[in-house]
């Protein structure tokens, strides 16, 4: 019932804002360093017209804070490469929580040219360095090492809405860990133009709603067991003619809007085609 609410809420809000908006395809990295928005894969690739290879970074600001540094790069046109280490303050039971996360992902051939199509998935080293969490309040051992895998399939449509472009994005999946239970990802987002006519296309909202976040381990703060809803702004600099052959992002953003969870994050993503 919450679920659904949230659901509910979240497309009220886009119906409401988007006559205002169109959309401009934009591939920039998701927290996790899959092509993607904050937390949902989309179906594109980093780069769909040569090789190419991109940096990020993002901090997820609050009581525990941490910063996600990523790599990616792009092959044949079709398939990426990414790679996330989460460095993380101490969590709850003073334990460190520092993880990699190892992604791939291939663009499948689509016969209509606004459908993107990506199957991928990733692999997660978590709690590194850790062989167990120890609460030293209780001195009682709750945790450490373990490792957790998703696999998913992404979809990224680009239409008309009320005369306005939209990008819409789905994700469906599967993630595997210690003791996992039946439950199945699913995510879903939107990338809309602001103001075009006056802003050109360099500032993006962008909005992603999942029931899964960027990893099995992620900021403590951060909710699992709920929807977690990003939103915030995607400024792409490479609208600038001296940067048209780059890829420069920055993003400002609210995570986990719905709950006590709920932080600030900055980031940016720098690419090159190769």
């Amino acid at each position: 019932m919450v679920m659904s609410r949230k659901i509910l809420m979240v497309f009220g809000i886009v119906f409401l804002i988007m006559p205002g908006l169109s959309a401009q395809n934009l591939r920039s990295m998701s927290f996790n360093g899959a092509t993607g928005l904050f937390m949902v894969p989309t179906g594109n690739i980093g780069w769909e017209r040569s090789a190419g290879l991109e940096f990020g970074y993002h901090g997820i600001l609050n009581r525990n804070s941490n910063h996600l540094f990523n790599l990616g790069a792009s092959f044949f046109r079709f398939a990426e490469l990414s790679f996330a280490f989460d460095l993380q303050d101490n969590n709850y039971y003073d334990a460190q929580n520092n993880d990699l996360i190892i992604g791939t992902k291939i663009r499948i051939p689509s016969f209509n040219r606004d459908t993107s199509i990506g199957i991928g998935g990733n692999l997660q080293l978590l709690n590194i360095g850790e062989d167990r969490y120890t609460n030293r309040r209780f001195n009682r051992a709750v945790g450490g090492y373990y490792v957790a895998g998703q696999i998913y399939g992404a979809v990224t449509y680009r239409s008309t809405f009320f005369g306005s472009r939209a990008e819409t994005s789905v994700a469906v999946g599967k993630t595997f860990y210690r003791g996992m239970d039946s439950s199945i990802d699913f995510g879903m987002g939107f990338d809309l133009l602001l103001l075009p006519q006056y802003l050109d296309r360099f500032v993006h909202v962008i909005i992603d709603f999942a029931n899964f976040s960027y990893s099995d381990s992620p900021n403590p703060r951060i909710s699992t067991n709920r929807g977690i809803l990003n939103t915030g702004l995607r400024i792409d600099l490479s609208a600038i003619p001296p940067l048209n052959k780059f890829k420069f992002t920055i993003d400002a953003l609210l995570t986990d809007g719905f709950d006590e969870g709920r932080s600030f994050s900055v980031g940016a993503v720098f690419g090159v085609p190769l």
